[in-house]
């Protein structure tokens, strides 16, 4: 890792619990700052009454939290409702920095820290994870759910989760939970699309991820890997034309702003998991363990509590400004649905190349939870 972050994170270890309880610009256990501080957030201790002394066995667990979101992002408040939970349960047994904003770097960046130990967790999609993780590539199945209740039952699926679960352990991470913020949608600047050829030349935006880029060039579109960093400065210098993301990522980097067109093809159901460093989560004693498990819990439906709520608030904010925005129509998703077999076929053939039954457990699991 960078010498910067090495430093950063000796001095977490080594003061962790003075700078868990200072007042930096950061969020502490109640909530997130506002003003987009690039100051971690801190906490540490209870904050609501309870004995701020540890378990029996005296041992205190720092946790590091990294990820590249700001701190009105659904990904923040995760680390915020974790730690307050951890507070309420096992109060001193857990203190918690957050860095966000990407300080720590990016999504590889923060998914390595987490695997070597650096940092104790992360969140990021499943897109980059890929790299790390090869079978949570299944998860870029298009239109596998038609609601995001159907991809969160899936996601808990015991034969699923037992087989990521060691999937991840095998790269030396615990994978906490998966989590999402709902489906990948459209945007476009003065494309109102339909149906798939609407799409037949368009210069779409997408990650660099293949089997995203393979979607949108078997719909006939020009798909076009752009940083996201670099998004909003090529959508308005007209660069790409569109992009696919989430509704909390167009609000939260106003991508509406330099399109006219938001369009619900629900395409790529938005998983995102949260991988922590497999010995840190193994050197936990039983109690603390058993602490941790029920806080991510707690958190992962806090977050979705959070997403869900939003959603009608963004479409809102798009419509506020000028937007036209719709929902394909289960038949338009049809035939975007049909003209995607070339993804099923790719991801078959990598799970089969690695000798992984992924593919076909999250199939059976996906039809089991309709």
């Amino acid at each position: 890792m960078k010498k910067a972050l090495v430093l950063i994170l000796a001095l977490v270890l080594c003061f962790g619990l003075v700078a868990c309880t200072s007042s930096s610009g950061g969020s502490t256990s109640g909530g997130s700052t506002s003003g987009g501080s690039s100051a971690p957030a801190t906490s540490g201790g209870s904050t609501s009454g309870g004995s701020s002394a540890p378990a029996s066995s005296g041992q205190t667990y720092n946790i590091v939290y990294s990820h590249t979101n700001n701190e009105e992002s659904s990904t923040h408040f995760f680390g915020v409702d974790l730690i307050n939970k951890l507070d309420e349960i096992a109060p001193g047994v857990f203190t918690e920095v957050i860095y966000s904003n990407g300080q720590l770097g990016a999504d590889r960046e923060n998914i390595e820290a987490a695997q070597n130990g650096d940092i104790t967790f992360t969140c990021s999609s499943t897109a980059p994870q890929a790299n790390f993780v090869t079978e949570v590539e299944v998860l870029d199945l298009p239109f596998i759910f038609n609601d995001v209740q159907a991809g969160r039952k899936t996601m808990k699926d015991p034969e699923f989760l037992a087989l990521m679960r060691d999937a991840y352990a095998a790269k030396g991470m615990y994978l906490m939970s998966f989590v999402d913020v709902g489906f990948r949608i459209s945007t476009t600047d003065t494309l109102e699309a339909h149906v798939p050829d609407d799409f037949k030349g368009f210069n779409m935006r997408t990650m660099e991820n293949a089997n995203h880029m393979l979607l949108w060039k078997s719909l006939g579109a020009n798909p076009t890997p752009i940083a996201y960093t670099e998004l909003y400065t090529a959508l308005q210098q007209g660069t790409v034309r569109g992009q696919e993301n989430p509704y909390e990522n167009v609000s939260v980097k106003k991508f509406y702003e330099v399109q006219n067109y938001v369009i619900g093809s629900n395409h790529v159901y938005m998983a995102s998991a949260f991988p922590c460093n497999l010995a840190w989560y193994q050197s936990l004693d039983a109690d603390a363990k058993e602490a941790f498990d029920e806080a991510v819990l707690y958190a992962v439906d806090k977050f979705h509590e959070f997403v869900d709520s939003h959603i009608d608030v963004y479409i809102k904010e798009f419509e506020d400004y000028g937007c036209t925005c719709y929902v394909l129509t289960p038949d338009e998703m049809a035939q975007f649905q049909a003209k995607t077999q070339p993804v099923y076929d790719s991801i078959k053939e990598h799970m089969e190349a690695i000798n992984s039954p992924a593919y076909d457990v999250l199939l059976s699991a996906a039809e089991a939870n309709k």
